[in-house]
């Protein structure tokens, strides 16, 4: 699943805080849910590796690095 799926499915959430990290465990960008249309397209293209829901309000999603 891309990025850009998992994002579409989570934009309702108000006041629900994304965190996205690579395979390395870098942060890449933090944001609000309804505002994932500020992701550029190359990051949305990425797939996704694993979901954590850290609370209510905090949800961390790691996606596959880039290739070189």
């Amino acid at each position: 699943m891309t990025l850009l799926d998992v994002l579409t499915a989570l934009a309702n959430n108000t006041g629900v805080n994304i965190t996205l990290v690579d395979e390395d465990g870098n942060t890449l960008i933090t944001f609000g849910a309804p505002g994932f249309g500020s992701i550029e397209s190359d990051l949305g293209a990425r797939i996704v590796k694993r979901i954590r829901i850290q609370s209510q309000k905090e949800v961390v999603i790691t996606i596959e690095n880039a290739e070189p």
